[in-house]
């Protein structure tokens, strides 16, 4: 289902730093593309949450680390000590900056009261300020090409009116903030009556794709804003992680809404919703999930996982550009699957928590190379 705004004078409605996240109108052209230097990375740089909890960027050919934060705290035996949470680091597509989310707890009578922040650091001048305060965010994501940060809010007190039902004066739509003016906008409206959460970008930056929230768990229906067109369309239904082509004409899904249940495969469908294909075997005890395109589109890789515990086998497998499905590796466990971003290996973490460590696949003959110790990895665009 389809509803498209008028498209003659396109506009954006300027909010606060800290947008409020209510309704108000979609706007009906996408964001303005700021200019933004890409030169090509002399070193591959990773970022990543170590397993002390801080975000920490990684010279993959050195190893060397530098810390970008070195304050997070775990929770005590007695839960009298303030917590600090880093967590979902991401890059711009230049590389410019790396966003990710902080939570900070404070012990109270009843647990804790906990704040929460989007925090960017500046690669150029190795600063790290505060981009988005004192909201609960609900996912978020750069647009390809801009330092536009787009992201979701948390449900508002009261959303879950009824079991089953929500009430729709309290839904939420997707905003931003332009990091380069540190100017917020909102980029799409909760126009079918629910709040919108994990948002996501096309390679090309002119379509956003979301979940509108239904349920306290598990993943939303499936919905999309297209800039071009001024149009908002919801499918109606849940899909699992979703992954866009180069062009944004098609999608990877995995319909892994919730736990698995063995039931879940890679498909690939066109974002009309025809032409559903799918890609991973149909396999007894078994299920595939996190499908994902890789930079240029060409060639697509997946987790796919055997069997039942304790004898559970994870596999990573790659289709490559002449649409032949082979295996990579076999792995204990598999974390935050990611393209390096020249197509030629993929990024993941690996092992039972806490001895989980983050490797590079290489795609030629799946050689594993350690990067370090912890997960959530992204490297340097």
């Amino acid at each position: 289902t389809t509803s498209t705004q008028p498209a003659n004078e396109p506009t954006v409605e300027v909010l606060p730093v800290e947008p409020d996240g209510g309704i108000g109108d979609t706007p009906t052209g996408a964001p303005v593309e700021q200019p933004a230097d890409s030169p090509t990375p002399a070193q591959r740089i990773v970022a990543l949450v170590a397993l002390d909890g801080n975000v920490v960027l990684v010279n993959v050919a050195s190893g060397e680390k530098t810390p970008v934060t070195s304050d997070a705290a775990t929770y005590g035996s007695d839960n009298t000590t303030p917590v600090v949470i880093y967590q979902n680091p991401k890059w711009s597509s230049d590389g410019r900056y790396l966003a990710f989310e902080r939570q900070i707890g404070t012990p109270s009578a009843e647990g804790y009261n906990f704040t929460y922040a989007l925090m960017l650091f500046d690669i150029a001048s190795a600063e790290t300020r505060v981009a988005l305060d004192g909201q609960q965010t609900a996912g978020f994501a750069w647009q390809p090409g801009t330092h536009l940060l787009a992201f979701a809010l948390a449900v508002q007190p009261g959303y879950f009116a009824t079991r089953g039902g929500v009430d729709a004066s309290k839904a939420t739509g997707i905003s931003a903030v332009d990091i380069d003016t540190m100017s917020g906008s909102r980029l799409v409206a909760p126009e079918n009556g629910y709040s919108l959460a994990n948002p996501g970008w096309s390679p090309d930056g002119k379509l956003l794709n979301f979940e509108e929230v239904l349920y306290m768990e598990g993943r939303g229906n499936f919905a999309y804003y297209d800039f071009t067109e001024g149009k908002y369309t919801h499918w109606d239904k849940a899909i699992g992680a979703v992954s866009w082509s180069s062009d944004g004409s098609q999608l990877l899904h995995d319909n892994m809404n919730y736990m698995p249940n063995y039931s879940e495969r890679v498909f690939e469908i066109n974002r009309d919703g025809s032409g559903e294909v799918q890609l991973s075997p149909e396999a007894e005890n078994s299920y595939a999930y996190s499908p994902l395109f890789s930079p240029d589109g060409s060639q697509i890789a997946y987790i796919s996982v055997v069997g039942m515990d304790p004898d559970i086998v994870n596999q990573l497998v790659l289709i490559d550009a002449a649409g032949v499905t082979r295996p990579l590796t076999k792995l204990t466990q598999v974390y935050y699957l990611a393209w390096t971003p020249d197509g030629q290996n993929l990024l993941l973490a690996t092992g039972n928590y806490p001895d989980v460590k983050t490797v590079l696949v290489s795609l030629a003959d799946g050689a594993q190379t350690p990067v370090a110790d912890g997960w959530q990895a992204v490297m340097k665009p």
